[in-house]
């Protein structure tokens, strides 16, 4: 069987491309190829992120689940940026296309990019998250690339309420500190998760749509109130701030994991 060149028409009877088709493998896509951003495009590259940080900062990489690595790449010190400015988002009504279309000349956060996809010095991103790179030579790559780990330093992790869930399609959350509300559309999720409940993890902004990392884990309900009522005492109600809550995520997952194991071992008694 002779071989099929890349622009021919795919065997399979598609009608498209053997690239884009059966020539590829999936997994192994390069990302100048990829012409929509969705949720298995966002988990992909977090863990391709957490790879290279594993391997750039071995000496010092956190051996623990996924939750606690994410806080450990993202962490903000005090002095290396102040509070990042509230951006409201545009409303989004749930349902719709799991993926969009990005157009990497008009991501949120790119005037914190140079030209060629690079991240300007003075950059609101977490120093670890910087000297994390993605070996690419295509700028369109690089701005994405870059673009992921602005949102993730950007991020938020956080007891999150479930205020809506639409089956099969997506559902909104509101975070229980800081007051935001992301709606997110992401189907897969949808039938483990019912109103009023909590789940602690990070939600990201990226291309104007919001994406719950995966590792998110639920919080019981009978332990929610007095968490909320101890971190808001240790944070200081009034001095709340996005901040504080990148800085005391260590402390707050922790948190959170002794009240859902206290509230497991009292039902199981």
């Amino acid at each position: 069987m002779s071989k099929v060149g890349r622009n021919q028409p795919c065997p399979c009877g598609s009608g498209k491309k053997y690239k884009k088709c059966h020539g590829v493998d999936a997994k192994a896509i390069g990302l100048n190829e990829v012409a929509k951003i969705g949720p298995r495009w966002i988990s992909q590259m977090v863990t391709q992120t957490l790879k290279e940080a594993q391997r750039v900062h071995k000496d010092s990489f956190v051996d623990a689940d996924l939750l606690t690595k994410l806080n450990w790449l993202c962490k903000v010190e005090d002095h290396q940026q102040s509070d990042i400015e509230e951006v409201e988002l545009e409303k989004q009504e749930l349902g719709g296309a799991a993926e969009v279309e990005i157009d990497a000349a008009n991501l949120e956060g790119a005037k914190e990019m140079t030209e060629s996809g690079e991240i300007r010095d003075r950059s609101t991103l977490s120093i670890l998250l910087r000297d994390v790179a993605l070996p690419t030579t295509n700028r369109r790559d690089r701005r994405l690339f870059s673009q992921l780990k602005l949102s993730l330093s950007q991020s938020v992790f956080e007891p999150l309420e479930i205020l809506e869930v639409l089956r099969g399609s997506g559902f909104k959350v509101k975070g229980c500190f800081s007051d935001r509300i992301f709606q997110i559309n992401q189907p897969n999720d949808t039938n483990e998760l019912e109103p009023m409940e909590w789940i602690y993890g990070r939600v990201i902004v990226f291309g104007r749509r919001c994406y719950l990392l995966e590792g998110w884990e639920k919080i019981n309900f009978r332990g929610r109130k007095p968490l909320k009522a101890e971190v808001l005492a240790y944070l200081g109600e009034d001095h709340l701030s996005l901040r504080s809550l990148r800085n005391q995520a260590s402390w707050l997952l922790e948190s959170c994991r002794k009240y859902r194991l206290s509230d497991s071992q009292e039902t199981s008694a």
